[in-house]
């Protein structure tokens, strides 16, 4: 059982701590559930010149996938990033196309040429785990502003050209294990995230800490973002300060 963090004008609804983590704590649940947002694969087109600096592997899915991005050439400074699948090269197809044809087109295409990828669309958050502690403190107004923090500091990440390069795909928020609303209305959540930088399924921990603001409009402003790699023990980057 977990507890979750939900999106809601409701309370926050508390159930267990996920079974990763260490204590065992019960309390009366009470569900409610929000509609996930629907996401589309997303295609665009770049001007890279060779050296290109991609590495590039097989697809099942067709076209070559970007496996990693490379210092010494142009795509270190486009928006490519690990997990992109090249469809097109200049106006042409090669989703039907193999490894070696591709290749072999990369390498006869001038110096400069146009690149068409697709970025897979992330997959719908869902239901946040939270732990039960936090869960306790919040009230349920303070709750649904936490959830729509962490949200949108997923939405940041998701759409920041850096984090992209530095971690790769923001695969899902792990647990939610700090929240808070200041009185001036700053609402201040750390939260862990699954990351993944290549396309072999292997994935790390980022210990991901935001601050966000609500508008008068209702939506919510990102106002700092940092992610810790390895949980804090490596590099730390700051999307927002």
């Amino acid at each position: 059982m977990a507890a979750f963090l939900l999106t809601s004008t409701a309370a926050l609804s508390l159930l267990a701590t996920p079974s990763h983590h260490r204590h065992s704590v019960r309390t009366a649940p009470r569900r409610v559930v929000c509609a996930p947002r629907m996401a589309t694969a997303e295609e665009y087109t770049v001007e890279l010149t060779k050296p290109l600096g991609m590495r590039l592997e097989e697809n099942d899915g067709g076209g070559l996938l970007v496996s990693e991005i490379l210092d010494t050439g142009s795509a270190a400074d486009s928006e490519v990033a690990p997990g992109d699948v090249l469809i097109k090269l200049e106006d042409s197809s090669v989703t039907q196309d193999s490894f070696d044809e591709i290749m072999e087109q990369i390498a006869a295409a001038p110096a400069t040429l146009s690149l068409t990828l697709s970025r897979p669309a992330p997959k719908p958050l869902g239901k946040l785990d939270i732990t039960p502690n936090l869960a306790k403190s919040l009230s349920g107004e303070d709750a649904v502003l936490v959830d729509q923090v962490v949200r949108a500091a997923v939405d940041e990440i998701r759409t920041s050209k850096e984090a992209r390069r530095e971690l790769g795909s923001l695969l899902r928020v792990e647990i939610v294990v700090g929240g808070g609303v200041r009185k001036d209305g700053q609402c201040l959540v750390r939260f862990f995230a699954i990351f993944s930088l290549s396309g072999d399924g292997s994935s790390f921990s980022c210990n991901v800490s935001a601050t966000g603001v609500k508008a008068a409009d209702g939506s919510i402003e990102i106002t700092a973002l940092s992610c810790a790699k390895d949980e804090g023990w490596g590099r730390t980057i700051d999307l927002k300060r």
